[in-house]
């Protein structure tokens, strides 16, 4: 039987080909110093701590002031852009806990960083069961008159053994 490449292989292959095409386009730019880089690695991780304890006080509306007013967020069954952040955040009111796990930040500019990490989101099923929703994500964050804000989310699901 010959390898064939499903429709939807090529389309995450092409968008992965895209972004990497869209990080590499950073390395053009200014190099950014070791204090500028630690500042903004600082910055972003005081933000991510700021979202989850908004997240975890059950304060899900306030989330969306953490993107910028053209944002995007690509994940499975999710595309959502702009102002439908302000009705995508509230959508977890069934979560108990949300934990960000950074693995790397990496300032492009100093207006533009990459940020990659697991994020774990423990949630009620309707059924009482406790459950976790472990994805992997990537985002870009741009620095704006109000700090840094996140102009781009991409998360994939990780595989569980339950």
């Amino acid at each position: 039987m010959p390898y064939t490449i499903s429709k939807y292989r090529m389309k995450q292959g092409s968008f992965m080909l895209l972004w990497m095409i869209f990080i590499g386009s950073f390395s053009l730019k200014a190099q950014v110093n070791s204090n500028d880089s630690l500042h903004i690695q600082q910055e972003i991780l005081k933000r991510t701590k700021e979202m989850t304890m908004l997240f975890n006080s059950k304060q899900l509306d306030q989330i969306a002031q953490f993107y910028t007013s053209d944002s995007k967020m690509i994940g499975p069954r999710t595309n959502v852009s702009g102002d439908q952040m302000k009705t995508y955040w509230p959508k977890f009111s069934n979560a108990n806990n949300w934990e960000l796990e950074n693995i790397e930040i990496q300032p492009l500019s100093l207006t533009f960083a990459s940020q990659i990490g697991i994020s774990t989101i423990e949630y009620t099923r309707p059924d009482g069961n406790v459950a976790k929703s472990i994805t992997k994500f990537s985002l870009i964050w741009q620095k704006t008159n109000e700090g840094w804000k996140i102009k781009q989310d991409f998360f994939f699901p990780i595989p569980q053994n339950e």
